[in-house]
């Protein structure tokens, strides 16, 4: 197996790191990254740009000839990721030891990080895979213009302390908006604006998404709750019902009577 290590920083620098650990050829032109690979460890292309209010937006298109294992260094900003797989597979943990989920094709996977433990990815030998990444810091950030989003982001997914993972399946509109994403043609400041706004977009429906999903799981524990308190109160009734007749005295004579019939019986025989 083939270990990788990237360091924390900015997208420029994870470029750097990936083109010296992957041996490509970076081009880089108004933060946007293209790196070619064609190496003994990996064959593809892995692309970003990174916009002035802090996202990123990577897409890798490549297939490893070896195992790898890449572990990414987490940087201080507490950045989410949300990531989008289009073709094959890979795994995420965090940390060497920390239990492995797949990440497959038509699926989205939602990483983040509360702790200072490594983000690691494993890929399998020769199975062509695709994937993109919108990432986002959500602490220690100068610029002002995503305060909004990112204070939903933090009340959507950081409602605690833990490391955690949600995979579910890909949202068709999402899709469509990554494929407007990478088909768009027009250049200049306003090319640059457009896609930070789709990217925005995708994240208020992933916020909207994650928010209606877990709404709907509540309801249904409340529901369960409900039906189960109605159980126990319709058991706790007919206990209390049969305690009561227990303890009338029309009880008692039926009882009594069926005592004097049994000496009765006795003493005929």
């Amino acid at each position: 197996m083939k270990n990788l290590y990237l360091k924390a920083g900015n997208t420029q620098d994870v470029f750097n790191n990936l083109k010296d650990s992957l041996k490509g050829t970076l081009l880089s032109d108004n933060n946007e990254f293209k790196l070619a690979l064609e190496s003994d460890i990996a064959r593809g292309n892995i692309e970003g740009i990174t916009f002035p209010e802090g996202m990123t937006f990577m897409q890798f298109d490549m297939v490893f000839s070896d195992d790898v294992r890449m572990s990414m260094e987490l940087s201080n900003k507490s950045p989410i990721f949300f990531t989008y797989c289009s073709e094959g597979n890979f795994q995420h943990s965090y940390g060497v030891q920390g239990e492995r989920k797949s990440l497959k094709k038509n699926y989205t996977g939602i990483f983040k990080s509360s702790t200072n433990v490594n983000n690691i990815l494993y890929f399998e030998k020769n199975v062509p895979t695709k994937f993109s990444v919108i990432g986002i810091p959500t602490k220690n950030t100068h610029n002002k213009q995503n305060d909004v989003l990112i204070k939903k982001l933090q009340n959507t997914f950081f409602n605690n302390n833990k490391d955690c993972l949600h995979i579910n399946l890909q949202i068709i509109k999402i899709s469509q908006e990554i494929e407007k994403f990478n088909s768009m043609k027009q250049i200049g400041m306003g090319r640059n604006l457009l896609k930070n706004s789709i990217l925005e977009n995708i994240l208020e429906m992933e916020i909207e998404q994650y928010s209606n999903s877990f709404s709907d799981l509540s309801q249904a524990v409340r529901a369960f709750k409900v039906k189960k308190i109605a159980e126990i109160k319709g058991a706790s009734n007919l206990i209390t019902n049969f305690l009561f007749e227990l303890s009338t005295t029309k009880f008692f004579r039926k009882v009594n009577g069926f005592l004097i019939l049994i000496r009765v019986e006795k003493q005929r025989i």
